[in-house]
């Protein structure tokens, strides 16, 4: 599993989302593949982090956006 903090990652589009991904922990079979896809979630909006983790069989992760108080489970635990 890996952790990761959106103020270490830079957005380099001006396309900032109107719903931000504060932080990501993706659980998977490699560290490497979870490490790819938690930054990937980071940079990418909420709707495309769902549809790209429930698209997977082998991660899951659970995400934390901007203005809710509870985190989100997404994919196949």
């Amino acid at each position: 599993a890996l952790y990761e903090r959106g103020e270490h990652l830079i957005q380099l589009l001006d396309n900032d989302p109107a719903i931000r991904i504060l932080t990501t922990s993706v659980i998977s079979e490699s560290a490497t593949q979870a490490d790819a896809l938690s930054t990937t979630v980071a940079l990418i909006d909420q709707d495309q982090a769902q549809q790209l983790l429930e698209s997977r069989s082998d991660a899951s992760a659970v995400i934390l956006l901007e203005g809710e108080d509870e985190p989100r489970v997404v994919g196949r635990f």
